[in-house]
């Protein structure tokens, strides 16, 4: 076997590897030894948990306004709950917006300067002192019932904590392929409940036990971090459909979206280093494999596509398969390539998504890659500012 039909096969797999073995997996033990996670309905009030709303932000813009009017409806008829929002530096008139408008039932703790989302989380949490923490963000719209369908899973003692599930209110940049991608994501989510625990996590809303909570280091992702020292704690993580969270498509510019996917996959890599214990399958079972899977060979990714594409090339002249293979790699790229010109022409909405989808996954994988990069390197993204136009600063 020659160096490149050897490359092929490899890059070939691995790409296979990232999208069906595991969800094929999960479904064939969730087939095999059903134990699905089952609420007692008697428990669907939780009036026994008593829970504190969690949220870093740093100028948010006027649209906080709402957010706080939320987070009021949600705790206005239970007075065993509170909010605690932590202003990371900000100075656009959102922390006098929380005192003006919080009516004495969201505590405000301000960072006198700006140090970053983990620096502020951690210091909210120091405040809460209630039995579960329920975090969100500034552009997260939810309502009590979500809350409620969260905390109900929090009931069984082998649960330590549950994240919801994200909705998009906007179309924005390359909407339906996102929606296309939280939908598998879902589903995936939905498997790994089913028979074991998540490998990752909604930072838009999600609910741990404050005893289970451990301080945030600098350049982590937060939700990840929080629901793997959750498992380690030896508890489940679960995913609730029901609990959705509705929120703005932050994929507003292409090149916002290759700076925010950069960032988060850093990030993500460093957690998974910091939490490298749960690599080890005669612990943690399922969800190493699960962990390696979604979070490191999903990484490889862009690696494996290059490759795969170069050994292709290699091979055009071998046979039919080979060529057809090649086709058919050239012709998604050229698609995503041509995105920005089919876009404006009236065409057909299907058509569009056709262009679309292999747009959205090679802006993902230029993201990653860079992440992957700065990872290596050592590069961390300790802080950075939200824009309103989607991208970071």
């Amino acid at each position: 076997m020659d160096v490149s039909l050897f490359v092929f096969i490899v890059c070939l797999s691995g790409v296979v590897s990232v999208f069906f073995p595991y969800p094929l997996m999960l479904w064939f033990l969730d087939w095999l030894h059903p134990h699905h996670h089952v609420i007692d309905g008697n428990c669907k009030s939780v009036p026994h948990h008593s829970v504190s709303f969690i949220l870093a932000f740093r100028n948010p813009g006027p649209a906080f306004a709402e957010t706080i009017q939320t987070t009021l409806a949600i705790l206005q008829d239970r007075p065993s709950w509170n909010a605690v929002f932590a202003s990371d530096g900000s100075d656009d008139g959102s922390e006098e917006m929380v005192r003006d408008l919080g009516q004495g039932r969201i505590e405000l703790v301000c960072l006198p300067v700006h140090q970053g989302k983990t620096a502020a989380l951690n210091a909210a949490v120091t405040h809460a002192t209630n039995e579960v923490l329920v975090f969100f963000d500034a552009d997260s719209r939810f309502d009590a019932l979500a809350v409620e369908s969260l905390l109900a899973h929090l009931s069984n003692d082998s649960v330590g904590g549950v994240s919801g599930r994200r909705c998009l209110s906007t179309k924005g940049v390359h909407g339906g392929a996102q929606r296309s991608f939280f939908s598998f994501d879902a589903a995936v989510k939905t498997l790994e409940s089913r028979v074991s625990s998540l490998t990752s996590n909604e930072g838009k809303l999600y609910a741990i036990y404050r005893s289970l909570f451990q301080p945030l280091p600098n350049a982590v992702t937060d939700d990840l971090y929080s629901c793997l020292c959750v498992i380690r704690q030896g508890k489940r993580y679960l995913f609730d459909s029901a609990a959705t969270v509705m929120v703005p498509n932050p994929l507003r510019t292409e090149g916002g979206e290759l700076i925010r996917r950069r960032r988060i996959v850093g990030a993500s890599l460093r957690t998974l280093w910091l939490n490298r214990e749960l690599f080890v399958p005669s612990k943690y079972g399922l969800v190493s494999v699960g962990l390696f899977c979604n979070k490191v060979l999903r990484r490889l990714l862009p690696f494996l596509l290059v490759s795969l594409y170069a050994a292709n090339l290699a091979l055009v002249a071998r046979n039919i398969g080979f060529t057809l293979i090649f086709l058919l790699q050239t012709g998604i790229y050229l698609l995503a390539l041509c995105y920005p010109v089919l876009s404006r022409l009236p065409l057909p909405r299907k058509v569009k998504k056709m262009s679309s989808i292999p747009r959205y996954f090679v802006l993902g994988n230029i993201g990653t890659a860079l992440g992957v990069w700065d990872f290596v390197m050592g590069h961390a993204a300790v802080k950075w500012n939200p824009t309103k136009s989607g991208g970071e600063e």
